[in-house]
């Protein structure tokens, strides 16, 4: 993620509240923001398919 500052630790932090989230059965909910412009979600982010929202 070369636009984003230190972007290997966003995706790195991103994931760790992903999998907090799964341990505490918190309910997930994932959104992509203009996706054909900005690009889909970075593969190392483990984004659940079917909680994926597209606006």
């Amino acid at each position: 993620m070369p636009a984003i500052h230190e972007g290997e630790i966003v995706v790195r932090n991103a994931n760790r509240l992903i999998e907090a989230a799964k341990l505490f059965g918190i309910a997930r909910l994932f959104t992509e923001q203009n996706a054909r412009g900005l690009g889909p979600t970075v593969g190392e982010i483990a984004v659940e398919k079917d909680r994926l929202v597209h606006k």
